[in-house]
């Protein structure tokens, strides 16, 4: 199953509440060593 835009969309709209699958983020990562970083850690945390 391939998640899309617009499932995404759906699940914001629904107010959707963090889980332990689901942590929401309230801004970017920066484009910067330090922000990529930040970005691998979240996506590999368990």
């Amino acid at each position: 199953m391939r998640n899309t835009e617009d499932d995404l969309q759906r699940t914001v709209d629904s107010q959707i509440p963090e889980g332990v699958d689901l942590d929401w983020k309230k801004d970017f990562y920066s484009g910067t060593d330090g922000g990529k970083n930040e970005l691998a850690k979240d996506v590999c945390a368990t």
